[in-house]
């Protein structure tokens, strides 16, 4: 290790569980938290392209869905979001603390920034219809991104200790951040493509569930959001490509043959990308899809699974030198009261979202039947 490269010590308080768990816990929150981002973030710009275009009315009417869905998938990304970040602390806190202090207003400013987006998503959902609404839904999607590039800086400087002295002694203003890494945008930009491909087929995922009741309705749905999810997620090759030559040789070789597990997962992340595509495309010309989107959708769920996994590789890789192994002190008894609590929470969180989209459904219906009269 080179002598300017200084790391933390470990925190000295034993770890209360086994460290396998613990990385279990991170990728399967870390996986529930980005699915509900992705929904935030590309819901948030399907909205915004669909209020350009609201002279017709299906237009019209979809903003008005997405944007009354917003804030509750907001308030599930905060909520999924928090375990991760937690996790991420208890297995490297050591680089994390380090690069979040250096880089510590813009880090601190998400707050802020979270707080306005949140406001201004609320204003959408409220005010829908009024000539604030656009602007106010402009405004939230830029909150977004603001925090996403945030993120991205601070979750790629800590990858790269041997930045950490230099930057620092430039600058102690905690205003640093990490442009001149080299994976910084295709990575931000892999994030955001992805971000729009999920939230077509949160638009699919609503044709669904108003096809009994509103077939034509549903029917532009799915066109529409058969169309956000393929065109991204094609792009997504591009990107992708662009993200792994960004990368230092030794770990973008980790994808191409020199780590087994990260080629297996790159290549069956590859093909079931194509597959979900494949199976969307007929989904999209069916007069019953419902069989075939839940066959995507069981693709995009297995690739979701494996850009995780391929996520925490890299990770691995660029730390590896720098990892010590923590000290565990096993409490059982806490631990499987956590994981009670926890399967508890998920469990309840899953009630939640269903009683939420079926009165989501029935205020929906009286408010047309209203109308009608």
């Amino acid at each position: 290790m080179h002598p300017d490269i200084v790391v933390p010590q470990l925190d000295p308080i034993p770890l209360p569980g086994p460290i396998g768990l613990f990385w279990v816990l991170l990728t399967l929150t870390f996986l529930l938290h980005t699915l509900a981002m992705n929904c935030v973030v590309g819901g948030s710009l399907i909205s915004i392209v669909a209020r350009f275009r609201s002279k017709h009315p299906f237009h019209a009417r979809l903003a008005g869905d997405l944007g009354r869905k917003i804030p509750s998938l907001l308030a599930a990304t905060i909520t999924l979001g928090v375990a991760p970040l937690l996790f991420v602390q208890v297995l490297y806190g050591q680089f994390f603390y380090t690069s979040s202090a250096i880089m510590a207003w813009p880090w601190l400013a998400v707050i802020p920034v979270l707080i306005f987006g949140y406001y201004a998503a609320y204003l959408v959902a409220f005010k829908e219809g009024s000539r604030h609404a656009q602007k106010a839904a402009i405004g939230s999607l830029l909150a977004f991104l603001t925090i996403a590039f945030i993120y991205t800086n601070n979750f790629t400087f800590m990858l790269t200790p041997e930045k950490w002295f230099p930057k620092y002694s430039r600058s102690t203003s905690g205003l640093n951040l990490n442009l001149d890494e080299p994976m910084l945008w295709p990575r931000l930009f892999h994030t955001l493509v992805a971000a729009a491909a999920v939230a077509g087929f949160l638009v699919i995922i609503m044709a669904l569930a108003n096809w009994k009741k509103d077939e034509n309705y549903a029917r532009l749905l799915l066109q529409h959001g058969a169309y956000w999810f393929i065109v991204p997620t094609m792009l997504q090759f591009a990107v992708g490509t662009w993200f792994l030559i960004s990368l230092p040789e030794e770990k973008m070789f980790l994808y191409l043959g020199g780590d087994w597990r990260a080629t297996v997962l790159f290549g069956i992340s590859s093909l079931a990308t194509l597959g979900a595509v494949f199976v969307m495309i007929l989904a999209a010309r069916s007069p019953l899809p419902h069989r075939r989107v839940i066959t995507s959708l069981v693709h995009v769920i297995v690739v979701l699974v494996c850009m995780t996994l391929m996520r925490d590789l890299l990770r691995s890789a660029y730390l590896e030198e720098y990892l010590e192994a923590p000290v565990t002190r096993v409490q059982w008894d806490v631990m499987v009261l956590f994981l009670v609590l926890f399967l508890g929470a998920l469990g309840l969180w899953g009630m939640m979202l269903l009683k939420y989209f079926k009165r989501a459904k029935s205020t929906i219906y009286r408010r047309r039947i209203l109308s009608d009269e």
